[in-house]
């Protein structure tokens, strides 16, 4: 079928991705069934890669967990900066709330577990610091079998059973480190490109971060210490003044105070209520009807911890 068709597939089944490949077509095979609100899908295509951009991560089928199990060729995923090429029966954890890459220059199958963040029990920050990389060793092993024990039951039972080993696998996973540690101006540029692309994702902070980075907390707070502050202000920083920026562009009929504080990573409009005015003076309602004058910022206020 044409990339487009299989684009639509994809979304269908699992989430929204970019399909590209070297040929016109992707030939293959996809289906899936629902048990509860995990997705248990399995496919098989001619090479081609999936990959899920920044816009379309924070779009639908986001706040999920995908764990990718290879039925044969070699399947390359790639997120945060890291790749792992799957042979038949690895496996792989990645976030769809995330940027990432899935596919494979050879013909390739796919079992490919979809469950809601809340499911696995196992927080963003976790994920993200074994994020495409090989689930390895005995609890792998037992992952694998229930896997498959899932594909074939499919009931609520399996479920619970396949997201305890996954859980048990995850947690024994090392968690990822760079092979040469980088300077703290590289780390903390970095950390800048990071909050300037997810601020509106209310999971962002400092422990994701590093795990994202694959750094601990210790040292990623002590890298950007001298050029950021510390990290959880400097990432209200930025959702602020990108907010204070949107409400003073935009009307009401075109965002509403609530849809702005969603959009900058508020996740409560009434606590993002207070925190505006807590640092420029006035809420933001009273802000967009004109008082930007009398709104100067706390810089005392924007500095705190």
């Amino acid at each position: 079928m044409q990339r487009p068709l299989w684009e639509a597939a994809t979304a269908r089944f699992l989430v929204p991705l970019e399909i590209s490949s070297l040929a016109p077509t992707v030939t293959g095979v996809i289906g899936s069934r629902r048990i509860g609100d995990t997705c248990v899908c399995q496919l098989s295509a001619t090479p081609h890669t999936g990959r899920r951009t920044s816009l379309l991560a924070s779009g639908t089928g986001s706040g999920r967990y995908k764990i990718a199990l290879s039925l044969g060729g070699r399947v390359m995923v790639e997120q945060h900066g890291r790749r792992a090429l799957l042979r038949r029966g690895e496996m792989a954890v990645y976030d769809t709330s995330d940027e990432y890459a899935v596919g494979s220059e050879m013909p390739f199958g796919l079992m490919i577990i979809l469950v809601p963040h809340d499911t696995l029990g196992l927080s963003r920050e976790r994920i993200a610091a074994i994020a495409a990389t090989r689930l390895e060793g005995e609890n792998a092993d037992q992952v694998r079998r229930r896997l498959l024990a899932l594909a074939s039951k499919g009931d609520e039972t399996a479920v619970a059973d396949a997201m305890a080993a996954l859980r048990a696998a995850v947690t024994a996973q090392p968690r990822t480190r760079p092979g040469t540690p980088m300077p703290a101006p590289v780390l903390a540029d970095k950390v800048r490109e990071l909050v300037a692309e997810k601020f509106a994702d209310p999971g962002l902070g400092p422990e994701y971060l590093a795990g994202v980075l694959g750094v601990s907390r210790r040292h990623l707070y002590a890298a950007c210490a001298d050029e950021l502050g510390p990290l959880a202000a400097y990432i209200r920083v930025q959702r602020l003044e990108r907010s204070r920026r949107l409400l003073d562009s935009r009307s009401e009929d075109e965002s509403t105070v609530a849809e702005i504080a969603l959009e900058c990573g508020f996740a409560d409009p009434a606590h993002f209520s207070r925190v505006f005015r807590g640092v420029y003076g006035v809420p933001p309602t009273k802000f967009r009807l004109g008082s930007r004058a009398t709104a100067s910022p706390d810089r005392a206020v924007l500095a705190a911890p």
